[in-house]
């Protein structure tokens, strides 16, 4: 009578698992990669495109963090366009029209995600801003 059940418990559970469907807030549009620093470019379901990235500041925690980069697809390229335009600048700090400040510093920008105590950075290369122009054209 136990057996017959827990084999009863088993089966539904495995049945009812399987009728449920989780929607998702965001669909995940590529992954980013650099030397130093990834991250991964997202949209969620009102359109507004982020980049969720590991913060550098404390690589010791999986801290992540998410940037705004556009309300859309449109809005997310000509910020991808504006990081390209900064790095053939000289180096210092700039506010792209989003609002984003990024610090030119070498070859890459600083782009932080915040002031606060808990906020980080990352970093973003020239060929991380070519490719995700490209893919986001692709994209629209």
């Amino acid at each position: 009578m136990k057996k017959l059940f827990l084999l009863i418990t088993l089966l539904s559970g495995l049945f009812l698992s399987g009728q449920v469907r989780i929607d998702e807030p965001y669909k995940r549009l590529f992954i980013n990669t650099g030397w130093a620093a990834s991250h991964t470019v997202e949209q969620y379901q009102r359109g507004a495109v982020y980049i969720m990235f590991q913060n550098i500041e404390y690589k010791t925690i999986s801290d992540m963090e998410m940037l705004k980069i556009g309300d859309d697809i449109d809005e997310a390229i000509l910020t991808y366009t504006e990081m390209l335009n900064t790095l053939s600048l000289a180096k210092g700090t700039y506010v792209l029209t989003n609002g984003i400040k990024v610090s030119k510093r070498g070859n890459s920008l600083i782009v932080r995600s915040g002031r606060g105590v808990t906020d980080g950075y990352t970093l973003i290369y020239k060929m991380q801003c070519t490719k995700g122009i490209k893919r986001l054209r692709q994209l629209k």
